[in-house]
């Protein structure tokens, strides 16, 4: 799963992020601090469309 971060981080950012092992590490502490596993997929969705509690979550970027 960090490895298809990494390439989304990649595509979306070529100027900051390469396939190197300092990007894996930097793809590997966001993964850790926003990524979200659940249990029950479809109870999380219908709990989202519900509430009107959307948080946007805040990454500053490795270069700035």
């Amino acid at each position: 799963m960090t490895k298809y971060l990494l390439q989304l981080l990649i595509a979306k950012h070529p100027t900051i992020f390469m396939d190197n092992s300092e990007s894996l590490e930097d793809a590997e502490k966001i993964k850790m601090e926003f990524g979200k596993v659940c249990l029950d997929y479809d109870a999380e969705i219908k709990a989202a469309n519900d509430s009107n509690n959307w948080e946007e979550l805040k990454y500053k970027l490795p270069s700035g």
